[in-house]
């Protein structure tokens, strides 16, 4: 069951000189800020979940290489996410962090064009990595860090995961007069779960969170 009872604010006071004195529109520069803590927010809860995965490859502070991937790429297709094309597409993601990203671009069949077309180009993309068995790769700085040079990466399918938003970032605002400053506050509230289904084996079974395979690495 999906619980929604997160409730997260982001706030600033903006004191009058400043804004008078600054060549900017600080106010609003400001409160696009709160838009960005609180979706920070949102990533960081949703990635707390990967360190609870029942799938997962790799250990944790060595790098992953291509059959790590490929372990996971299976996992999802045995979880029958992958049947009508085994080719993952935009409904599937790996996120990963600086370290792992930097670990993939050593990999020639991560970059090379000659393996992955989709990097266009030149042969050798350039700081870059093409999609990986079909799914596009996205970093991240957010990601569940145990310890140094420790991450929970991810590879998942989009209905891995729940996020319900009941309250959607409302924005008030009024000026203080004993602080000669504008108070700016942002809220929401949200829940989030990671969801399973049943399993696609003969005769069905117990729901399972398959749909989602933990990337444990640098």
């Amino acid at each position: 069951m999906l619980t929604v009872s997160t409730h997260e604010y982001a706030a600033f006071q903006l004191e009058s000189i400043v804004q008078v004195q600054s060549n900017y529109d600080l106010m609003t520069k400001y409160q696009k800020k709160i838009g960005y803590a609180l979706a920070r927010g949102r990533e960081v809860n949703l990635a707390s979940l990967v360190s609870g995965f029942s799938q997962s490859v790799g250990t944790l502070g060595v790098e992953l290489g291509p059959d790590d991937y490929n372990s996971a790429w299976s996992l999802l297709a045995q979880a029958g996410l992958l049947e009508q094309s085994p080719d993952p597409g935009d409904e599937f993601t790996i996120a990963v962090s600086a370290q792992a990203y930097a670990a993939m671009l050593k990999v020639d069949t991560f970059i090379n064009q000659d393996y992955n077309p989709a990097n266009g180009g030149s042969a050798i993309s350039r700081a870059k990595v093409g999609d990986i068995f079909g799914a596009p790769v996205y970093m991240s700085n957010l990601l569940n860090s145990p310890s140094a040079g420790q991450h929970y990466c991810i590879m998942f399918h989009q209905s891995h995961m729940a996020l319900a938003v009941q309250h959607e970032v409302p924005v008030k605002s009024m000026y203080m007069i004993q602080a000669l400053s504008d108070a700016v506050v942002g809220h929401n509230i949200y829940g989030f779960m990671e969801l399973s289904y049943p399993p696609e084996t003969p005769g069905g079974g117990s729901a399972v969170d398959n749909r989602g395979v933990a990337l444990k690495t640098v």
